[in-house]
């Protein structure tokens, strides 16, 4: 998976500034150590979008629509070494929170 060459807007903590790189296919977070994830937040600008990525993380559900730009995905307790996202939504993607369990 190629890396971007700037990730600034999904770690800048602004939900306002998204990604412009229409090549991004991909988001994979990466943890040295096994990583709980309980639930995952992602917001984007184009509210069409908001349902279109792939989360893969053990059986994904979507919980929460939490206004017509941000949408929380629960995920069931499990240990991770990363996370990968995927879809569409990508191009319009602002902001991706990770909580753990």
């Amino acid at each position: 998976m190629p890396r971007s060459k700037s990730i600034s807007w999904l770690i800048d903590g602004d939900d306002t500034t998204c990604n412009t790189d229409p090549c991004v296919q991909a988001i994979k977070l990466a943890w040295s150590q096994v990583y709980w994830i309980r639930s995952i937040r992602l917001t984007v600008n184009d509210t069409d979008q908001l349902i279109n990525f792939e989360i893969h993380c053990s059986n994904p559900t979507t919980i929460a629509r939490l206004d017509n730009r941000t949408i929380e995905y629960m995920c069931d307790m499990s240990s991770n070494e990363s996370l990968l996202v995927t879809g569409p939504g990508l191009l319009s993607l602002c902001s991706l929170y990770v909580n753990g369990g």
